[in-house]
């Protein structure tokens, strides 16, 4: 869940790696980054949930997203479901938070994903 500081209550944090929840969604029309949803962290992949080529986009895409080597990055448990275990090594938690709510940001989201105004995206020249 969220807290007012803006942290959040699922990550679990080592001494030099950090696991969340991540929930996947494959086939959608282009990869994004939705946000935080009850502690679990969605994104969708262009990718179909076959031979794992799903699992390979969602974590290309979250190592562009946090700008880290994709070895740092390992699929905990999940591998044929939509929801996994991720963990991370060589970030910090308040890094990770930062590096997602600047995309967040970029595509015009708050840390839940959801649009401004009810999910109105704003005219342009706004």
């Amino acid at each position: 869940m969220n807290r007012k500081d803006g942290s959040i209550s699922h990550l679990q944090a080592g001494e030099d790696w950090l696991e969340f929840q991540l929930r996947v969604q494959p086939r959608a029309s282009s990869n994004q980054l939705c946000g935080w949803v009850e502690g679990v962290l969605k994104l969708r992949v262009k990718a179909p949930p076959v031979e794992g080529k799903a699992n390979k986009a969602a974590m290309d895409f979250l190592a562009g997203i946090l700008r880290i080597p994709k070895k740092q990055l390992e699929i905990l448990s999940g591998k044929t479901s939509r929801n996994k275990r991720v963990r991370i090594w060589g970030i910090k938690p308040q890094e990770l938070l930062l590096r997602i709510q600047e995309l967040l940001c970029e595509q015009g989201r708050d840390s839940r994903g959801a649009r401004p105004e009810g999910g109105q995206e704003e005219p342009p020249g706004s």
